[in-house]
């Protein structure tokens, strides 16, 4: 009878065995799956952060080159500086664009704006382009100066 109880001790220690290295197996699976989600997670924000870092430098020349008025730039680069995930860099560098876009945001555009009369679009396209004028300045300098964060001074 001692024999017996041995071998069925022995068997439910192998069984135990067995089943805490199947559920280890599982966790180990699971770690290395959870690993590569998360550099997967890691790259793909990687790679959103340089199309915005390419999207903004992209937007900083075309104001400079005049092919694009200073109200749309600074709708534009507003929501990409709100993405823009980098740790030395702050809205207060730029904050000519922040009020530029602060100014003009109430315009409307697309379909509300071709639903105004002539005369309605004609008003807020004058107030724009006074707005545009009196901030100009200070907004092409922040412009400027985000283009050169965005391109360090090659040595």
């Amino acid at each position: 009878m001692s024999t017996g109880i041995l071998v069925l001790a022995a068997l439910v220690v192998i069984i135990l065995a067995t089943v805490a290295l199947v559920l280890w197996r599982k966790v180990w699976v699971q770690q290395a799956d959870n690993v590569l989600k998360l550099k997967d997670l890691a790259d793909k924000k990687e790679a959103h952060q340089a199309y915005i870092k390419d999207s903004l430098r992209v937007i900083c020349e075309t104001l400079l080159r005049d092919e694009m008025n200073y109200s749309e730039g600074a709708i534009r680069l507003k929501v990409l500086l709100d993405n823009w995930e980098q740790p030395d860099r702050g809205l207060h560098f730029y904050s000519a664009i922040e009020r530029l876009h602060d100014a003009v945001a109430h315009f409307d555009t697309h379909a509300h704006r071709q639903s105004l009369t002539k005369a309605e679009r004609r008003a807020q396209d004058v107030s724009r382009e006074e707005i545009e004028t009196n901030q100009g300045d200070a907004f092409k300098a922040d412009v400027k100066a985000l283009l050169a964060h965005l391109k360090p001074p090659i040595h």
